[in-house]
C-alpha cells in the first residue's frame, strides 16, 4: 500500500489551491525478489494513486476554480 500526500501548484498569489492524501495499492503473486515482480506492483500502485486522485471530488472542484 502507497499513500500520496499531494498538493497543486501555487495560485498566483502564492497559495496551494488543493492538498490532500490519496491512497493507491496493489499486490500481485510470483516469486519473490524478481524485479518485474516488483515494477509491475510499484507500477499498479502509481496507476490506482492516479486514479483515485482524479476521482477525489474536491481535487477536480479546486482545479475547475483555477
Amino acid at each position: 500500500m502507497v499513500t500520496c500526500r499531494c498538493w497543486c501548484t501555487k495560485n498566483s498569489q502564492g497559495k496551494e489551491i488543493w492538498t490532500g492524501i490519496i491512497p493507491g495499492g496493489a499486490e500481485h503473486f510470483g516469486r519473490s525478489y524478481k524485479a518485474d515482480n516488483y515494477y509491475e506492483t510499484m507500477s499498479d500502485m502509481v496507476m490506482r494513486a492516479a486514479y483515485n486522485l482524479l476521482a477525489n471530488a474536491e481535487f477536480r472542484a479546486a482545479l475547475q476554480k483555477h
